[in-house]
C-alpha cells in the first residue's frame, strides 16, 4: 500500500469518524478517574474509632448491632470488619480461626482485583479499564 492510498483514504473519510471513538474513551476515562477520586474521598474514618465501637457491641453480644454500625461507613476495611462480625455472630467457637480465614480471602479478593494498589476495593470499572486483572 503506499503511501498515496493511505492518504486518501483517511481524506475519504468524514473526519467526525474517526474522532468519534477517541472521545468516547475520553468521556468513559475521564468518568472512571471521577468514580474513583470520589470513592476515596469518601474513605476517610477513624478505624480506632470504629474498632472500639465493633468491640464493645460484640462485648455485649449484640451482633446486630455491631454490624448496623458498619453499615454505615464505606470500604474495604470495614467490610472485613462487617464479615468477621457476622462470622462470630453465627459461630463463635472459633474467633480466631474466623479473623484469619475472613483476612485470607479478602487479600485473595484484593490481590486478584487490583494489581496496583492493595487497599483498592474490588470495582468492575477498575479493572474493566486497566487491563490488569490476573488470571485465577
Amino acid at each position: 500500500m503506499s503511501g498515496d492510498m493511505l492518504i486518501s483514504f483517511f481524506t475519504s473519510m468524514p473526519m467526525w469518524v474517526t474522532i468519534t471513538p477517541i472521545v468516547i474513551c475520553s468521556i468513559v476515562s475521564l468518568a472512571v478517574i471521577i468514580e474513583r477520586i470520589y470513592y476515596y474521598r469518601r474513605i476517610n474514618h477513624d478505624y480506632r474509632f470504629i474498632m472500639s465501637n465493633v468491640l464493645n457491641y460484640i462485648r455485649q453480644n449484640n451482633h446486630d448491632s455491631a454490624r448496623l454500625f458498619c453499615d454505615s461507613y464505606v470500604g474495604p476495611i470495614v467490610h472485613i470488619i462487617k464479615e468477621i462480625v457476622s462470622q462470630i455472630a453465627a459461630s463463635s467457637a472459633d474467633r480466631e480461626g474466623i479473623i484469619l480465614g475472613t483476612s485470607r480471602s479478602a487479600i485473595v479478593t484484593i490481590e486478584k482485583t487490583s494489581a496496583s494498589s492493595p487497599q483498592s476495593p474490588p470495582s468492575p470499572p477498575c479493572w474493566a479499564f486497566s487491563g490488569r486483572l490476573r488470571a485465577s
